[in-house]
């Protein structure tokens, strides 16, 4: 399962100046030492083997960084953290990070600003 984030996040370019990632974003690893970055490596196939959870408890840690209330001091850092918890791998989570580099979806890039007019996408 693909995510708009793991397909057209680093697709930002100057023809396409939508309101996306730029490439230097991060996100707390579930160890709480170091920040895992964006990168533009993800594989066509393999990348997610449990589905990103979508229920309040995950997207709350994905958005502040614990399942309930407002915890983290800086909002959307907590993905690779739930995707941790999510997969049962704290080695897979960094996955969730991985988007396909700028060029490497060139119709499906093309069709999102062409036919659909997007502009604005909700990114980390």
């Amino acid at each position: 399962m693909a995510s708009v984030d793991h397909l057209l996040g680093l697709s930002r370019s100057a023809d396409w100046a939508i309101d996306g990632i730029t490439g230097q974003e991060s996100c707390e690893s579930p160890d709480g030492i170091s920040d895992v970055q964006v990168s533009g490596d993800a594989r066509s196939s393999g990348d997610f083997n449990a589905v990103p959870g979508h229920m309040f408890e995950n997207v709350n840690m994905q958005i502040f960084s614990c399942q309930s209330g407002k915890c983290g001091q800086t909002p959307m850092r907590g993905f690779v953290k739930d995707y941790a918890t999510v997969s049962h791998s704290v080695d897979e989570a960094a996955n969730v990070m991985k988007c396909c580099g700028r060029g490497r979806l060139p119709v499906l890039t093309r069709a999102c600003s062409a036919v659909c007019g997007l502009r604005s996408l909700v990114f980390l």
